[in-house]
């Protein structure tokens, strides 16, 4: 006997649940692991392009500081960037739930290979 997942989705938070087939909420081991590698590339791509297209403040401009400082806030960026990431993984699991709603709908093998290899892509 297989296992059988269900997927929640909160609208409103953009929170996805999943619950066993006892009705227990469940965190997947790789999910985290998943998590720590996107911030780590979020940070990445976010530390490549303030490096690019910052521009530092000129002290003797501004008198009241001994050092140039950043112009971007860092933390802003960052926050940006998992807002939108957070953003778009939740449309996707819209999508493939979308996909997995036809994908049961379909009686023809090859039509459901075929729905399965465009979620998997």
């Amino acid at each position: 006997m297989g296992r059988i997942d269900f997927i929640e989705l909160n609208e409103e938070e953009m929170e996805v649940y999943i619950k066993d087939d006892f009705g227990i909420y469940i965190v997947f081991d790789c999910v985290l692991q998943d998590m720590k590698t996107l911030e780590c590339e979020l940070s990445k791509i976010a530390s490549h392009y303030l490096n690019k297209t910052e521009v530092l403040l000129d002290p003797t401009s501004l008198k009241s500081s001994d050092r140039p400082f950043p112009l971007k806030d860092r933390l802003q960026i960052i926050e940006d960037l998992l807002k939108k990431e957070t953003e778009f993984q939740f449309n996707k699991v819209k999508l493939v739930q979308v996909y997995m709603e036809c994908y049961e709908h379909i009686s023809n093998p090859l039509d459901q290979q075929r729905i399965m290899q465009v979620i998997t892509d």
